[in-house]
Protein backbone atom coordinates (compact mmCIF):
# COMPACT_ATOMS: atom_id res chain seq x y z
CA UNK A 1 0.00 0.00 0.00
CA UNK A 2 1.24 3.66 -0.81
CA UNK A 3 2.36 5.86 1.68
CA UNK A 4 0.90 9.20 1.49
CA UNK A 5 4.04 11.50 0.69
CA UNK A 6 4.62 8.58 -2.03
CA UNK A 7 1.30 10.13 -4.22
CA UNK A 8 0.93 13.14 -4.72
CA UNK A 9 -1.93 14.98 -6.89
CA UNK A 10 -0.34 16.19 -9.86
CA UNK A 11 1.43 11.84 -9.94
CA UNK A 12 -1.86 10.73 -10.68
CA UNK A 13 -1.93 11.06 -14.16
CA UNK A 14 -5.99 11.45 -14.23
CA UNK A 15 -5.23 15.02 -12.77
CA UNK A 16 -2.21 15.74 -14.76
CA UNK A 17 -3.82 16.11 -17.95
CA UNK A 18 -7.11 15.55 -16.68
CA UNK A 19 -7.50 13.23 -19.57
CA UNK A 20 -10.26 11.39 -17.92
CA UNK A 21 -12.75 14.29 -18.96
CA UNK A 22 -14.24 14.94 -22.45
CA UNK A 23 -14.76 18.04 -24.45
CA UNK A 24 -14.64 18.43 -28.18
CA UNK A 25 -15.69 20.80 -30.77
CA UNK A 26 -15.89 18.90 -34.05
CA UNK A 27 -15.74 15.16 -33.36
CA UNK A 28 -14.59 13.45 -37.12
CA UNK A 29 -15.35 10.47 -37.85
CA UNK A 30 -12.60 8.72 -35.82
CA UNK A 31 -14.09 9.44 -32.42
CA UNK A 32 -17.01 8.51 -33.28
CA UNK A 33 -16.46 5.04 -34.57
CA UNK A 34 -14.82 4.88 -30.71
CA UNK A 35 -18.40 4.74 -29.28
CA UNK A 36 -18.67 1.22 -28.32
CA UNK A 37 -21.82 -0.26 -29.04
CA UNK A 38 -23.11 -0.94 -25.71
CA UNK A 39 -22.54 2.65 -24.93
CA UNK A 40 -19.94 1.74 -21.84
CA UNK A 41 -16.69 1.82 -21.06
CA UNK A 42 -15.46 0.61 -17.58
CA UNK A 43 -12.08 0.82 -16.23
CA UNK A 44 -10.97 -1.00 -13.17
CA UNK A 45 -7.70 1.51 -12.13
CA UNK A 46 -5.14 -0.44 -10.44
CA UNK A 47 -1.47 0.26 -8.89
CA UNK A 48 1.46 -2.59 -8.00
CA UNK A 49 0.05 -2.06 -4.55
CA UNK A 50 -4.10 -3.08 -5.14
CA UNK A 51 -7.42 -1.78 -6.29
CA UNK A 52 -7.30 2.21 -6.66
CA UNK A 53 -11.09 2.42 -7.75
CA UNK A 54 -12.76 2.79 -11.44
CA UNK A 55 -12.94 5.21 -14.76
CA UNK A 56 -15.76 4.85 -16.34
CA UNK A 57 -17.71 6.53 -19.72
CA UNK A 58 -21.55 6.22 -21.03
CA UNK A 59 -22.85 6.97 -23.97
CA UNK A 60 -26.08 8.05 -25.18
CA UNK A 61 -27.95 9.36 -28.15
CA UNK A 62 -31.49 10.92 -28.94
CA UNK A 63 -31.56 12.16 -32.47
CA UNK A 64 -28.73 14.14 -33.11
CA UNK A 65 -27.94 14.86 -29.66
CA UNK A 66 -24.79 12.61 -28.03
CA UNK A 67 -24.59 12.87 -23.96
CA UNK A 68 -21.10 11.37 -22.77
CA UNK A 69 -20.97 11.39 -18.87
CA UNK A 70 -17.61 10.33 -17.11
CA UNK A 71 -17.30 9.10 -13.66
CA UNK A 72 -13.58 8.85 -11.52
CA UNK A 73 -13.04 7.81 -8.29
CA UNK A 74 -9.88 6.78 -6.84
CA UNK A 75 -8.94 6.29 -3.17
CA UNK A 76 -5.53 5.20 -1.27
CA UNK A 77 -5.98 3.49 1.72
CA UNK A 78 -3.46 3.36 4.83
CA UNK A 79 -5.64 0.36 6.48
CA UNK A 80 -9.37 1.18 7.19
CA UNK A 81 -8.16 5.21 6.28
CA UNK A 82 -8.51 7.12 3.53
CA UNK A 83 -4.90 8.91 2.68
CA UNK A 84 -6.16 10.03 -0.50
CA UNK A 85 -9.30 10.37 -2.46
CA UNK A 86 -10.10 11.95 -6.30
CA UNK A 87 -13.31 12.25 -7.48
CA UNK A 88 -14.03 13.95 -11.21
CA UNK A 89 -17.54 14.04 -12.96
CA UNK A 90 -17.97 15.19 -16.10
CA UNK A 91 -21.20 16.07 -18.74
CA UNK A 92 -21.07 16.81 -22.04
CA UNK A 93 -23.66 17.56 -25.03
CA UNK A 94 -23.14 17.18 -28.22
CA UNK A 95 -25.82 18.30 -31.23
CA UNK A 96 -25.06 16.57 -34.40
CA UNK A 97 -21.17 16.79 -33.81
CA UNK A 98 -20.30 19.82 -32.38
CA UNK A 99 -20.12 20.62 -28.66
CA UNK A 100 -23.00 23.07 -27.17
CA UNK A 101 -22.22 22.29 -23.40
CA UNK A 102 -19.94 21.15 -20.83
CA UNK A 103 -19.33 21.14 -17.15
CA UNK A 104 -16.93 19.30 -14.99
CA UNK A 105 -16.55 18.71 -11.38
CA UNK A 106 -13.56 17.75 -9.29
CA UNK A 107 -12.51 16.99 -6.01
CA UNK A 108 -8.74 16.47 -5.98
CA UNK A 109 -8.60 15.29 -2.30
CA UNK A 110 -9.89 18.38 -0.90
CA UNK A 111 -8.61 20.23 -3.74
CA UNK A 112 -12.12 21.99 -5.86
CA UNK A 113 -11.92 22.80 -9.72
CA UNK A 114 -15.05 23.69 -12.03
CA UNK A 115 -15.14 24.15 -15.93
CA UNK A 116 -17.27 24.95 -17.78
CA UNK A 117 -17.50 25.52 -21.71
CA UNK A 118 -20.05 26.49 -24.17
CA UNK A 119 -20.00 26.60 -27.94
CA UNK A 120 -20.21 30.07 -29.45
CA UNK A 121 -19.96 31.79 -32.77
CA UNK A 122 -16.30 33.41 -31.97
CA UNK A 123 -14.70 29.87 -30.63
CA UNK A 124 -15.43 27.99 -27.42
CA UNK A 125 -15.88 29.72 -24.33
CA UNK A 126 -14.49 28.40 -21.25
CA UNK A 127 -14.16 28.98 -17.80
CA UNK A 128 -12.09 27.35 -15.34
CA UNK A 129 -9.23 28.24 -12.92
CA UNK A 130 -7.24 28.97 -16.14
CA UNK A 131 -9.62 31.92 -16.43
CA UNK A 132 -12.12 32.96 -18.86
CA UNK A 133 -11.01 32.57 -22.44
CA UNK A 134 -12.22 31.66 -26.06
CA UNK A 135 -10.17 28.90 -27.54
CA UNK A 136 -10.26 27.54 -30.90
CA UNK A 137 -13.55 26.04 -32.11
CA UNK A 138 -11.35 23.27 -32.98
CA UNK A 139 -9.92 22.29 -29.57
CA UNK A 140 -10.03 18.84 -28.32
CA UNK A 141 -9.52 18.38 -24.38
CA UNK A 142 -7.09 15.51 -23.14
CA UNK A 143 -10.10 12.91 -23.80
CA UNK A 144 -8.85 9.24 -24.13
CA UNK A 145 -12.17 8.12 -26.05
CA UNK A 146 -11.56 10.14 -28.86
CA UNK A 147 -8.62 9.13 -30.64
CA UNK A 148 -8.57 12.28 -32.60
CA UNK A 149 -6.33 13.35 -29.78
CA UNK A 150 -3.51 12.32 -30.57
CA UNK A 151 -3.20 14.19 -33.72
CA UNK A 152 -3.45 17.57 -32.16
CA UNK A 153 -0.47 19.58 -30.43
CA UNK A 154 -2.28 20.68 -27.51
CA UNK A 155 -5.54 19.87 -25.65
CA UNK A 156 -7.82 21.25 -23.06
CA UNK A 157 -6.94 20.33 -19.03
CA UNK A 158 -10.91 19.66 -18.22
CA UNK A 159 -10.23 19.75 -14.54
CA UNK A 160 -8.21 23.58 -14.78
CA UNK A 161 -9.17 24.92 -17.84
CA UNK A 162 -5.85 24.96 -19.43
CA UNK A 163 -4.79 24.34 -22.73
CA UNK A 164 -2.09 22.15 -22.48
CA UNK A 165 0.88 20.79 -25.16
CA UNK A 166 1.21 17.42 -25.72
CA UNK A 167 3.38 15.49 -27.95
CA UNK A 168 2.30 11.86 -28.88
CA UNK A 169 3.91 8.89 -30.58
CA UNK A 170 2.93 5.18 -32.06
CA UNK A 171 5.04 2.41 -30.53
CA UNK A 172 3.32 -0.48 -32.54
CA UNK A 173 0.72 -3.23 -31.97
CA UNK A 174 -0.03 -4.97 -29.39
CA UNK A 175 -2.32 -7.91 -27.96
CA UNK A 176 -3.96 -6.53 -24.51
CA UNK A 177 -5.99 -8.43 -21.98
CA UNK A 178 -9.80 -7.09 -21.32
CA UNK A 179 -11.06 -9.38 -19.08
CA UNK A 180 -11.37 -12.91 -20.42
CA UNK A 181 -10.16 -11.60 -23.77
CA UNK A 182 -8.04 -10.71 -25.80
CA UNK A 183 -7.52 -7.47 -28.29
CA UNK A 184 -5.24 -6.38 -31.09
CA UNK A 185 -4.72 -2.90 -30.04
CA UNK A 186 -2.70 0.30 -31.38
CA UNK A 187 -0.14 0.96 -28.71
CA UNK A 188 0.38 5.14 -28.41
CA UNK A 189 2.34 7.55 -25.89
CA UNK A 190 1.01 11.08 -24.86
CA UNK A 191 3.63 12.99 -23.93
CA UNK A 192 2.95 15.70 -21.56
CA UNK A 193 4.40 18.75 -19.37
CA UNK A 194 4.28 16.44 -16.13
CA UNK A 195 3.78 12.65 -17.47
CA UNK A 196 3.99 10.00 -20.27
CA UNK A 197 0.79 8.04 -20.86
CA UNK A 198 0.42 4.85 -22.51
CA UNK A 199 -2.81 4.36 -24.08
CA UNK A 200 -4.00 1.23 -26.68
CA UNK A 201 -6.63 1.76 -28.88
CA UNK A 202 -8.34 -1.65 -30.63
CA UNK A 203 -8.68 -1.73 -34.43
CA UNK A 204 -12.54 -0.09 -34.47
CA UNK A 205 -10.54 3.01 -32.67
CA UNK A 206 -12.04 2.16 -29.22
CA UNK A 207 -9.61 2.74 -26.18
CA UNK A 208 -9.38 -0.31 -24.60
CA UNK A 209 -6.61 0.72 -21.94
CA UNK A 210 -4.43 2.98 -19.97
CA UNK A 211 -1.10 2.39 -18.34
CA UNK A 212 1.67 5.39 -16.76
CA UNK A 213 4.45 5.28 -14.45
CA UNK A 214 4.39 7.13 -11.38
CA UNK A 215 7.48 7.37 -8.43
CA UNK A 216 8.41 3.61 -9.08
CA UNK A 217 4.59 2.24 -9.35
CA UNK A 218 2.63 1.73 -12.19
CA UNK A 219 -1.16 2.69 -12.68
CA UNK A 220 -3.43 0.96 -14.66
CA UNK A 221 -7.04 1.18 -16.15
CA UNK A 222 -8.24 -2.35 -17.30
CA UNK A 223 -10.95 -2.07 -19.35
CA UNK A 224 -14.14 -4.85 -17.90
CA UNK A 225 -16.01 -5.90 -21.11
CA UNK A 226 -18.96 -8.28 -20.28
CA UNK A 227 -19.50 -6.19 -16.82
CA UNK A 228 -23.14 -5.03 -15.61
CA UNK A 229 -24.21 -2.88 -18.18
CA UNK A 230 -21.54 -3.81 -21.05
CA UNK A 231 -22.74 -7.29 -22.44
CA UNK A 232 -21.65 -6.43 -25.76
CA UNK A 233 -18.60 -3.90 -24.84
CA UNK A 234 -16.36 -4.37 -27.93
CA UNK A 235 -16.93 -4.09 -31.87
CA UNK A 236 -16.30 -7.72 -33.61
CA UNK A 237 -12.30 -7.71 -34.00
Amino acid sequence: MLSRPALKRRDLGVGALALGATMVIGVGPAAASGIPPSGFMPFTARRSEGELGYHQVRFSRSGGQLTVDTEIMLRVRLGFITVFRYTHENREIWMDGRLMFMESRTDDDGDRFQVSARATDEGLRVTGSGGDYIAPAGTIPGSYWNIDMLDRPEVLHTQRGELTPIDTRFLGRQTISAGPRRIAARHHRIIGPTLEIDVWYSDADQWVKLAVDIRGSRLEYDLQPGGPGAPNLLTTG
